[in-house]
């Protein structure tokens, strides 16, 4: 059967009418109908609420102890409306038994085609499907990057409902595209982590929520196009390090102005901390400074993580300074900015540490000092202060500290480290490396 159409509709009404000498028969006619038509698994009651309900029995040859499951349909439970509920179980039947979807979830999708055209698929089917992604993966992600995630499919959902509403998979990809890419650089990672999101959200709908294969996301292809190539070189990319002499600049006027942000600018430049971890400090054997880890996810979800130890770099000619700061710290002189602590007080309640290092690059950024040295120096962000102690380790002394011992004490892989921290070069370090290797070979005898 496909769907009914009119004529078909008022034949079996007709047939039902005729063949029913009390009010009762047409049910049993139904019922044998439905048996022929789509097996002995399925079946019909009428509610009290005066709607259909709808059986499916699972096949586990119990008989009849099968397990089984309902729905209600929203059609009338009259002799009427046998057509009707004819085309829904012809609809639903295979969702439930080719796309291994629950009855009540097909029988939403029945209730969404059968509303006015303009409300179709895009108000209510993809709404469901969206509900359920975001519950698999909040189940499944740290509370931060679900977050992420949940943005994500917010912008997904704002596009399917755009009118005209997306015909295809491949019509919803250029929609998001021209909706949301203006304003991201082309070939940015934002722009490649919206479209994965939007690809895999896509595969989801059509492999696990029955939507039709239209839906589809388009080929790969497409999606380089839309995401497009960056004019600037990875080296013109990556996160500069705050020079020596910017950093004592900064860290001298805090310290006459702020000094719970000289503290906190203190510490994560010369122990090289992320800006979060400021929410994880702890002071032990009075001057060891241990963080926190901050980067939860799947693998490590549930598992207690020991504190790292950081190991702090000083400025040459402020020798002695990373511990100073770790002293007051300690010593609860002075604490971070407020703002900053009132975050990591919430940082439970949130289940996330994300707005402590926001908070901090805010505090950072209303600064007249800093606003002075981004204008300065392109690609300065508050993260340069962390990229420091990196550049510091491998490029800024004749005993460099090995990759593996500087990535331990920053908290990351190995990989990671020569990714974004290691790679970070300059014509003037460049220039110094040589003088320096100049300078030494020379005074080597062969």
């Amino acid at each position: 059967m496909q769907y009914i159409d009119s004529a078909l509709e008022s034949a079996l009404i007709a047939l039902f009418e005729m063949a029913s000498s009390n009010k009762d028969l047409w049910i049993s006619d139904l019922r044998n109908l439905i048996c022929t038509s789509f097996g002995r698994g399925w079946r019909v009651n009428g509610e009290q609420s005066g709607r259909t309900k709808l059986i499916y029995v699972f096949n586990e040859g119990k008989g009849e102890n099968n397990p089984r499951t309902t729905a209600t349909l929203n059609i009338e439970w009259k002799q009427q409306s046998v057509p009707k509920i004819i085309a829904a179980i012809e609809y639903i039947k295979p969702l439930v038994v080719e796309k291994n979807i629950s009855l009540g979830e097909a029988a939403k999708r029945w209730k969404a085609q059968n509303l006015p055209e303009e409300k179709k698929v895009t108000d209510v089917i993809w709404a469901e499907v969206l509900k359920e992604f975001k519950r698999i993966k909040q189940e499944s992600l740290s509370s931060k990057t679900y977050i992420e995630w949940e943005r994500r499919a917010e912008r997904f959902e704002e596009v399917m409902n755009k009118r005209p509403s997306p015909t295809s998979g491949t019509d919803f990809v250029k929609k998001y595209a021209k909706h949301f890419f203006a304003d991201i650089p082309s070939g940015s990672d934002s722009r490649k982590r919206y479209m994965d999101s939007v690809y895999k959200i896509l595969e989801y709908g059509v492999n696990r929520h029955g939507m039709s294969e239209r839906w589809l996301p388009p080929s790969k292809d497409l999606a380089k196009e839309l995401i497009g190539t960056s004019s600037k070189t990875k080296q013109e990319r990556l996160t500069p390090p705050i020079s020596e002499a910017d950093l004592t600049l900064l860290l001298d006027t805090y310290k006459e102005e702020n000094p719970r942000l000289y503290l906190a600018v203190g510490l994560i430049a010369l122990h090289g901390l992320r800006l979060s971890e400021l929410a994880t400090l702890d002071v032990r054997d009075g001057n060891k400074l241990f963080v926190g880890s901050i980067k939860q996810n799947v693998q490590n979800q549930g598992k207690k993580i020991p504190p790292r130890r950081v190991f702090a770099l000083d400025i040459k000619g402020k020798e002695g300074l990373g511990n100073e700061l770790v002293a007051h710290y300690a010593s609860g002189l002075y604490g971070l900015p407020e703002a900053v602590e009132n975050q990591i007080k919430m940082v439970e309640e949130k289940g996330r540490f994300s707005d402590v290092g926001n908070t901090l690059s805010q505090q950072l950024n209303r600064t007249t000092i800093w606003k002075q040295l981004v204008k300065k120096n392109k690609g300065l962000t508050p993260y340069s202060l962390r990229h420091r102690w990196a550049f510091i380790a491998h490029k800024a002394s004749d005993s460099p500290i090995s990759v593996r011992d500087a990535a331990s004490s920053m908290g990351h892989t190995t990989g990671t480290h020569l990714s974004f921290y290691g790679s970070w070069t300059s014509e003037a370090s460049i220039e110094a490396a040589v003088a320096r290797h100049q300078k030494n070979n020379f005074n080597i005898e062969v």
